[in-house]
């Protein structure tokens, strides 16, 4: 019998300093109601090189030649091996999700390092995961044009499998059909940092229905349209873990405003973001309770 490395437990810190948890062995294995079909490879593989002699049920090569392979399993037979930088690398798409603003996705994959034994130590010895929403499968390097941004993992450095989760996401710019993952580093090519994933998990999070701390039906933004000052009202007084996140339409956190507990009213100073489309987030415990957009003149 095949016997797989087990996951340590345990949280890191991310991306501007956001805590993601390393998952258990339960959570890296099972995802119910999991968005992304075939999330771990072994549907319909053919080991080899995906846009040659490699395929895997549903999903195809975004950029480079992502390789297929039954040597690097994790709770099951196959695995995905990427290389990647700031600029240049290889990544994988999946058509057919439904990805829908007002509706919160909490995204979860296992992965490691690969540190080839037959080369020198690379001069970069940690990989990191692009998450990208899509109406289309394109190539994300440099940029993923015209996608929204679901998340970036942490520096990656070990080389046996652990899971990873990314923050709660909710689509702000639209909805979207296509997920796309690449492999990445912060420098630019030929610093490049190869690393293997598995078991990539979407799920829906009822985070409206099942957090209804803030019903979005009371919630509004005056003026609007407006200048960069603007006051947001809520339907109820705040609790004392309510956050306001302004987005911008590819899907970055501009800004983020306490709102003080048991207060009904917020006012918001954008005056220095240029004119144009904004969203913005009530969080409450972690999730998004509420999306509203407004526009900047």
């Amino acid at each position: 019998m095949l016997s797989l490395p087990s996951p340590a437990v345990g949280y890191v810190c991310g991306l501007d300093g956001v805590i993601l948890k390393i998952s258990d062995s339960t959570d890296s294995c099972d995802c119910p109601a999991n968005l992304v079909q075939n999330p771990g490879f072994s549907d319909g593989a053919f080991p080899g090189e995906l846009s040659f002699a490699g395929s895997t049920n549903n999903w195809a090569a975004a950029a480079g030649t992502p390789d297929l392979s039954a040597s690097i399993p994790y709770c099951d037979p196959k695995g995905i091996q990427m290389w990647g930088s700031q600029d240049v690398g290889e990544a994988i798409c999946q058509t057919g999700l439904n990805l829908v603003p007002g509706k919160t996705y909490t995204v979860r994959f296992s992965a490691h390092f690969y540190l080839d034994p037959n080369l020198p130590p690379p001069a970069v010895q940690f990989v990191q995961f692009g998450f990208y929403a899509s109406n289309g499968c394109v190539n994300p390097f440099p940029t993923c044009t015209g996608c929204e941004t679901i998340g970036t993992s942490v520096k990656i450095n070990n080389t046996l499998y652990q899971t990873f989760s990314l923050p709660n996401w909710s689509p702000v710019g639209g909805s979207y059909n296509t997920l796309i993952v690449k492999a990445l580093n912060t420098n630019n090519y030929p610093l490049i940092a190869f690393g293997r994933i598995d078991n990539i998990c979407i799920q829906e999070d009822s985070v409206v229905a099942t957090h209804d701390l803030l019903r979005s039906d009371g919630f509004r933004i005056f003026p609007n349209p407006n200048s960069g000052s603007f006051s947001v009202e809520l339907p109820e007084p705040a609790k004392s873990d309510v956050t306001l996140r302004l987005i911008g339409l590819a899907g970055q956190v501009l800004m983020e405003r306490q709102i003080e507990q048991g207060s009904t009213q917020q006012t918001m100073q954008a005056d220095i973001l240029p004119a144009g489309l904004y969203f913005l987030q009530v969080i409450s415990e972690g999730k998004v309770s509420a999306v509203e957009k407004f526009m900047k003149q």
